[in-house]
């Protein structure tokens, strides 16, 4: 019971300000975050069974490690990489009609929708 009070006050104690400098860098840090909902396409969509997926993250590279984690084992061979961490190289994924797969460092906004799909070709 001490241990559970204690812990009660202290976040009564961050609730209220008493530690501003904390709360404020804790509150910076979640703000940075971009909601990004993720839209599964094609072979995705019927491996995971969800059109969509939403997680929040600063770049398409913090989106799509938390996609490739929670779902790799729910993926084949040929939608990851071998070490299956990432998507094999060859999947498209697109951010305002760009491709940018292999550029993993670039920033979203909030409410921006991310695409992921195999290539398709044809005519």
């Amino acid at each position: 019971n001490v241990v559970v009070m204690r812990l009660i006050n202290h976040f009564h104690k961050i609730y209220l300000g008493y530690y501003p400098y904390l709360f404020k860098h804790l509150r910076l840090e979640r703000d940075n975050m971009a909601h990004i909902k993720l839209q599964l396409l094609n072979i995705f969509r019927l491996k995971i069974n969800k059109p969509f997926v939403e997680y929040e993250g600063k770049t398409v590279g913090d989106i799509i490690k938390q996609f490739t984690a929670e779902y790799k084992n729910k993926l084949d061979e040929g939608l990851l990489s071998k070490n299956k961490k990432n998507l094999h190289p060859q999947i498209v994924v697109l951010l305002n009609g760009r491709n940018v797969a292999n550029k993993l460092k670039t920033k979203l906004n909030d409410g921006e929708d991310l695409y992921v799909s195999v290539p398709i070709t044809g005519g």
